[in-house]
């Protein structure tokens, strides 16, 4: 007859408690070497969460300074092609007020004005580009087009010269209705904002300031220019 001691049966118990916890440490840790991460995080830090969260923290803000590159990054490409695009326009339509300016007959003077009036509808619509959603040459108001359409800018131009007989004359009321604080531009033609946009925010000590707009000296000359070029097409 064979006797089972209680010091055998121990010594069963105590081995499969150790062989079920040997599997479950080897569980945890073939999940932390698969996953990178600790499984009892509260442990292994003793309790003290704050490096855990200021790592957290830490990334987070890398993560918005990441995405505030790449929006800025867009916005200025996109700026900078808007501007080429006007100086285009503007470069294309020069050559063409040279010639009619030359030959000085009412056929050439009139395509040159048609000329000039599809060279404003370029340059608004490149002023009233938008990345993202957010209008480009608008300052803070970037809800919306930065200026008015062509037609409404020429309607209003007729209206302000009309009467005038000498291209003198012309030019000065072009000039007043676009320059004037408080004009014809600054309350119908621009519809933006006269508040920058806000700086985007690139690192803890860099932003990036993308301030310009269509109500900026050199632009409304650039419009201005056109768009008097433009009358010669209404007789």
């Amino acid at each position: 007859m064979s006797w089972i001691s209680t010091g055998t049966l121990a010594r069963n118990f105590v081995m499969t408690q150790q062989n079920k916890l040997l599997s479950s440490q080897l569980n945890t840790l073939a999940q932390e070497l698969s996953t990178g991460q600790v499984a009892d995080i509260g442990r292994t830090v003793h309790g003290d969460y704050a490096p855990l969260a200021q790592i957290r923290h830490g990334l987070k803000t890398l993560e918005s300074f990441d995405l505030a590159g790449q929006e800025a990054t867009l916005r200025t490409d996109m700026l900078q092609a808007s501007l080429t695009r006007i100086s285009d326009s503007v470069d294309g339509l020069s050559g063409d007020l040279l010639i009619a300016s030359n030959v000085q007959e009412s056929g050439a003077i009139e395509t040159a004005g048609l000329q000039a009036r599809a060279a404003l509808d370029q340059i608004v619509s490149a002023l009233n580009t938008d990345a993202a959603g957010r209008s480009l040459f608008s300052g803070a108001a970037t809800d919306g087009p930065a200026i008015a359409s062509a037609d409404t800018l020429l309607q209003e131009l007729q209206t302000a010269t009309a009467g005038l007989t000498t291209a003198d004359d012309v030019l000065a009321a072009v000039d007043t209705w676009f320059d004037l604080p408080g004009g014809g531009f600054s309350t119908t033609g621009y519809l933006g904002s006269d508040t920058a946009a806000g700086a985007a925010r690139l690192a803890e000590d860099q932003s990036l300031s993308l301030s310009i707009t269509a109500s900026d000296a050199e632009i409304r000359d650039a419009l201005k220019s056109v768009a008097g070029a433009a009358l010669m097409a209404d007789p």
